[in-house]
């Protein structure tokens, strides 16, 4: 069966986000087989997300019952800033945000929490699992205790991925998205909290850890004081995380591996259906829809199409 393409032109004007509908995280995605290379290994069907170029590992993999009794992390978190801030200047809200750091600074996990980010049976390199978003609420507590994981709108949930693995380590990617209410009626819901997690597959111990927001984006946060005139903007913080005390050591030699790029393309469509368009650029739309005489759907959007800060 052909499948038809189709050309968007978006233009993002970053500078609210009322008029966006994302598209409902339950949306049903094509299915597609997975490459040869994966399904020869097993009877089973397996699926991959549409448009990933990542193939699936060979070999299913378990996970180690993770013993270790405390883990100290960091938690680095720097003021938020931008013009979307203007918007406050005769509400009295701005000290909120301007109050808004981090709640704890050197949080300690132990192995049990650690352990509820693991799939519950053995997976493939590049497979992506579902979580519940909850779990997450203990490693985002040290940025501030009322945290929201459980969000009533589109794009809401979680996520994770088996990125890599050797002999020893065991290598995850996670995806989830998160609300702070920071005082009564305010509300700031950052872009998302991409995450990692590296464990040893002998000891049980945590290697490594990281969730953190994104700034590949000029406004990655969108806040909302709900009283007396309801007010929403976008603004950027230039750090939001909470980490291990020292990064992860760069591994080469992974007997199977994907790139972290597909891999966080793979659980952003498992967000937002729309991330299985093929996206173009305007000049290359152009000539595609000269030479196929298609034509182009355009949209215009306010803020950031693909993450829960819009």
């Amino acid at each position: 069966m052909k499948r038809q393409i189709g050309y968007l032109i978006v233009s993002s004007l970053l500078v609210g986000c009322t008029a966006v509908k994302q598209v409902p995280a339950k949306a049903e995605l094509p299915e597609v087989r997975a490459t040869a290379l994966a399904t020869s290994q097993s009877s089973d069907v397996e699926k991959l997300s549409p448009l990933t170029e990542i193939e699936l590992g060979k070999t299913r993999v378990g996970v180690p019952a993770l013993q270790q009794a405390k883990v100290v992390g960091v938690t680095r978190m720097e003021k938020l800033e931008g013009e979307g801030f203007s918007a406050l200047s005769e509400s009295g809200s701005l000290p909120i945000f301007e109050a808004f750091a981090a709640a704890e600074p050197n949080p300690s996990f132990n192995g049990s929490d650690f352990q509820k980010l693991m799939p519950e049976s053995e997976v493939r390199v590049g497979e992506v699992f579902q979580l519940n978003p909850q779990v997450f609420e203990t490693f985002l507590k040290p940025i501030h205790p009322n945290v929201v994981t459980s969000l009533d709108r589109d794009g809401s949930g979680a996520y994770g991925l088996l990125r890599a693995f050797n002999d020893n380590s065991l290598d995850f990617i996670y995806r989830v998205h998160a609300q702070f209410v920071i005082a009564e009626d305010v509300i700031v819901s950052p872009a998302q909290f991409d995450g990692t997690l590296r464990v040893n597959r002998k000891t049980g111990a945590i290697e490594s850890f990281s969730f953190r927001v994104p700034t590949t984006h000029q406004k990655n946060v969108n806040f909302e004081v709900q009283r007396d005139d309801f007010l929403v903007g976008m603004v950027f913080v230039p750090k939001m995380e909470v980490t291990s005390q020292s990064e992860p050591q760069e591994l080469t030699h992974w007997t199977e591996s994907v790139e972290v790029a597909g891999g966080r393309k793979a659980l952003a469509e498992r967000f937002f259906a729309f991330e299985s368009i093929h996206w173009r650029s305007l000049p290359e739309a152009l000539e595609v829809a000269r030479q196929q005489k298609k034509p182009i759907f355009a949209i215009v959007i306010e803020g950031v199409l693909n993450d829960q800060s819009c």
